[in-house]
């Protein structure tokens, strides 16, 4: 169905583009339409897809000056496409040197896209022995949680009880450092995904990054993941981030120019 310089992709196309982007067409995402556009994406589109009855919920990769933009559900369920869990994404703009001259209340963000494909090498790495490292406890959250708020901008209140939920439904792995008599460092992985296991919130407070605690719990979340007989990815928007997570083992894959705007 062809609309203007927009075009609703088919299921078949989508396992086409599926199978591209990630080497096979049998993801189970559920999706209710896939658009493609080329060249410059602004809020037009949002306007058009609103019109058409639709919500722009998520998005693929820059490949060739093409931005494949989904309309989906479930948007929480593919890691690589899941952006920001908490934020309400509303639209995603095109290749990433096009950004200039959206409208004032939009927010960029990129965001790259890593894939892990060196699995031998983290046994190589080792353990950290500058910063001691143990699986996360109910007792942690709240450590964890304001850690993550010292580094990310969505912030999460250190009482939220649906962090203790998903903890106590084992939805919530993950990893802390504790030093001083507080939690300096943690990160975990999400596991709702079939073939994908995507490390999240990995942040060291400051004054402790000499520590190298990323290195040691990224390294063990890598581990977890692949006992767990899944791929390990993950999305960072800070490129000196990059040079750890390529020591790790990480190549890159994509990446992803964000926009955010309130209705």
């Amino acid at each position: 169905m062809e609309v203007g310089m927009y075009h609703l992709v088919t299921k078949e196309e989508y396992g086409d583009l599926a199978k591209f982007l990630y080497g096979s067409p049998e993801l189970n995402v559920n999706f209710t339409s896939l658009l493609i556009t080329h060249g410059f994406l602004n809020q037009s589109i949002t306007t058009w897809v609103r019109s058409a009855g639709g919500r722009l919920t998520g998005a693929c990769s820059i490949y060739e000056g093409v931005a494949y933009v989904f309309e989906r559900e479930g948007m929480d369920h593919d890691p690589l496409l899941s952006l920001l869990i908490g934020r309400k994404l509303r639209a995603i703009t095109g290749p990433c040197h096009l950004i200039t001259g959206l409208a004032e209340k939009m927010e960029h963000q990129r965001v790259w896209i890593t894939h892990l494909m060196r699995l031998d090498h983290l046994n190589e790495l080792g353990a950290v022995d500058s910063c001691p490292i143990q699986p996360l406890q109910l007792e942690d959250i709240a450590g964890k949680i304001l850690v993550q708020n010292d580094a990310f901008e969505l912030k999460i209140d250190p009482e939220d009880e649906k962090q203790r939920m998903l903890f106590d439904l084992k939805l919530l792995k993950g990893y802390v450092a504790k030093m001083d008599g507080k939690v300096v460092a943690a990160g975990e992985w999400t596991s709702s995904h079939p073939i994908y296991g995507t490390l999240v919130g990995i942040a060291t407070l400051p004054e402790y990054r000499r520590n190298h605690c990323a290195q040691a719990i990224s390294v063990q979340l890598c581990k977890d993941i692949i006992s767990a007989g899944k791929t390990p990815v993950l999305r960072y928007d800070n490129p000196a981030a990059g040079r750890l997570y390529e020591k790790i083992g990480f190549v890159f894959v994509a990446d992803y120019a964000v926009m955010f705007f309130d209705e």
